[in-house]
């Protein structure tokens, strides 16, 4: 009775923090965060509302970029380019809201938040790692893995551990990857992201890939050198102007279609970023604050505030390569679907077409084409996961009272945590030989933690930064 009690209280904790919304609750759990860290209140509590403002801003321009101006769409526009391909495939793609929903639904996800923040707490305790990740509702990926894992076992125990396991990659992943972030973000010093799509989701892709793509000889593409090279047609809103009516005409959108996509384009393009600069102001004087405590009572030890990978989508970079992105996802979903490897309609989650590149554009310092060379494997990679994947998913939505859309016998995702593919060979193995599953996943745990011990990873992983 005790543990149901929990569990519903939990529960509803996850509804309100869906219901408020980033923008009210993230404020609010920063301004805590400065105060008990002996911030100056006003000082504190004008930098939160800095932060709610500019994160509804943000969250406005992105219900522009996908809900669309004056009518029309990206998500229209990828829909017609569909209707176009004629692409018919088994399941569709119902993006990340329904999936965040159907996880923490499932009895590990009532359970993810408490457990998420002692084991975060303890790693911080245990100096294991520099990340307080108050990013609460994106715990729902830890939540995701270790709720469909229980739905394939059944094996509470082991599924609870698969998600512990993606939290400490996780927390660790955005340890290492805070000098690309700050490299092109400065004002972030002091932050990291340990959110499990799409940027610790693309790290392990990234690390495969990028060697391989820095050899191809491409022309440098970085912002300023497009604008040196393009003049008035490298600037930010001009790219958004001409890939937006680009995508316009690859749609079939009559020309004032057309003029309308590519001037909702533009408009992301120069008003993302200067939201970002807006969030990062007020990011700046907790991330102060917080820095000024760690250095008087923590000598020598560094703290990183883990937040959403939506703080670093404003770069024109991210943008431009998001909306080229989806035509190339289209077709990988129209020729990969012919030898049965995706099995996903794209839709829904189109509309994060910024998640799926915006961890690789740091790490190649903003550079357009290399970012949407990785971005293009990436996301390839990802839609063949999500489809093998989508019956696991359909089943744990059907447990938790999930409604599939009409018509819908398959549901999945255009994307998916690689973390699933060690969870699922741990589960192959504990069903041969019960319980060495769990010591395969408390292995992968205790490699993640100390794996930055050792100086030729420590050199093999700075290498794919340079």
């Amino acid at each position: 009775m005790a543990i149901e009690a929990v569990i519903e209280f939990f529960t509803w904790f996850n509804q309100i923090l869906s219901a408020a919304t980033q923008a009210v609750w993230l404020p609010i759990f920063l301004f805590v965060i400065a105060v008990v860290l002996r911030a100056p209140v006003g000082r504190a509590f004008r930098a939160a509302v800095t932060i709610g403002v500019a994160w509804i801003g943000i969250t406005l321009i992105i219900n522009l970029f996908f809900g669309g101006y004056g009518g029309v769409s990206i998500p229209d526009a990828a829909a017609a380019i569909r209707d176009r391909f004629g692409l018919a495939l088994e399941g569709i793609d119902v993006g990340w809201p329904p999936m965040a929903a159907i996880a923490y639904g499932t009895l590990v996800g009532a359970m993810i938040i408490p457990i998420g923040f002692i084991v975060n707490l303890l790693l911080l305790a245990l100096k294991l790692t520099k990340t307080f990740d108050i990013d609460v509702w994106n715990f729902w990926h830890w939540a995701f893995v270790g709720g469909t894992v229980y739905t394939l076992t059944g094996d509470l125990s082991f599924a609870l551990l698969a998600a512990v396991t993606y939290e400490v990659f996780c927390l660790k992943v955005a340890d290492w990857t805070v000098k690309p972030l700050w490299d092109l973000f400065p004002g972030y010093k002091g932050y990291s992201i340990p959110q499990g799509g799409g940027w610790v989701g693309s790290i392990p892709f990234i690390a495969i890939f990028k060697p391989i793509v820095d050899r191809i000889p491409t022309p440098k593409a970085d912002p300023e050198t497009l604008r040196q090279k393009l003049g008035v047609l490298g600037e930010p809103a001009i790219l958004g102007l001409i890939i937006g009516a680009l995508l316009g005409v690859f749609a079939g959108f009559n020309a004032i279609g057309v003029a309308l996509l590519a001037v909702g384009a533009a408009a992301v393009m120069l008003l993302l970023p200067r939201m970002i600069g807006l969030l990062m102001e007020g990011l700046t004087v907790i991330a102060d604050s917080v820095s000024e405590y760690v250095k008087k009572r923590f000598a020598g030890r560094e703290l990183y505030i883990g937040m959403d990978a939506a703080i670093a989508i404003g770069h024109p970079t991210t943008i431009a390569a998001a909306l080229l992105l989806i035509p190339i996802v289209l077709i990988w979903a129209a020729v990969f679907s012919a030898v049965g490897l995706i099995k996903i309609l794209p839709f829904a989650d189109l509309a994060a077409t910024p998640f799926f590149v915006v961890a690789a554009v740091p790490f190649v310092r903003g550079d357009l084409i290399k970012s949407i060379i990785l971005g293009a494997l990436i996301m390839l990679l990802w839609q063949i996961l999500g489809s093998w994947w989508a019956p696991i998913l359909t089943e744990t939505a059907r447990v938790v009272g999930w409604t599939l859309p009409t018509g819908a016998t398959l549901v999945g995702s255009i994307w998916l945590q690689p973390m699933i593919v060690p969870a699922y060979l741990s589960y192959l193995v504990n069903t041969a030989v019960y319980g060495v599953g769990h010591v395969i996943l408390v292995a992968i745990i205790v490699i993640t933690l100390f794996a930055d011990r050792s100086k030729a990873l420590r050199e093999a992983f700075s290498k794919l930064y340079k």
